[in-house]
């Protein structure tokens, strides 16, 4: 059991490094068998297709950053604190694993079931305890005039589309905006959760 467990991990290990040098698409089932030091066969013995060892991939990221974020969302501290945890943990996961915004996107737009199945194991604990307790603190700072009113739900947008989009859209800003230098891009990323953060904060503070 231990040794199938090493060569499953061995494999996830090897998938992550492929995927984030050559993407979904660029990756090759070969280079993850060569890169894991397996045979082509046995790494299909454990993952049939790409599209699975890249959901098992992706999943693993998921399980790795909600518990974080859900345990952040219920803690006893400021609401601005909360902000930056989570936009930092975000964007920290997604500086690791650029992959995951485009595989989300090809995801829905080809099998929606496949990819809702990875969020709702988390879904019902949002719902019912994270929201809430999000919502309740919002009300409670905005009617000590601390914060203006906001949805959580859209507090929670804010957060992850202005982190997920110089990520997804990388070719074009690494391009564009850093003449393809990917060191001055990566040091951008870096100052994004604190321009984010201040972003948020402030739009919803009462000055």
């Amino acid at each position: 059991m231990t040794d199938k467990l090493d060569t499953e991990q061995r494999i996830l290990d090897a998938a992550k490094k492929i995927f984030m040098t050559k993407g979904m698409d660029g990756a090759r089932m070969q280079e993850i068998a060569d890169e894991a030091g397996i045979n082509k066969a046995l790494l299909h013995y454990y993952f049939r297709t790409k599209e699975k060892l890249f959901g098992a991939v992706f999943r693993e990221a998921i399980d790795d950053f909600f518990p974080k974020v859900s345990g952040i969302m219920m803690a006893d501290v400021h609401l601005f604190d909360k902000i930056r945890f989570f936009v930092q943990e975000y964007n920290k996961l997604l500086m690791s694993k650029p992959y995951i915004p485009g595989f989300i996107i090809m995801e829905v737009n080809r099998n929606p079931e496949n990819i809702l199945s990875v969020f709702l194991d988390y879904a019902e604990k949002i719902s019912s305890q994270n929201l809430p307790a999000l919502a309740q603190q919002i009300q409670q700072m905005a009617e000590q005039n601390e914060i203006r009113p906001v949805d959580p739900r859209h507090l929670i947008m804010n957060m992850l589309s202005l982190v997920v989009f110089p990520i997804i859209s990388r070719p074009i800003v690494k391009t564009i905006l850093f003449q393809n230098n990917d060191e001055y891009y990566q040091q951008f990323l870096l100052q994004r959760a604190e321009i984010v953060s201040d972003t948020i904060i402030n739009s919803i503070r009462i000055k």
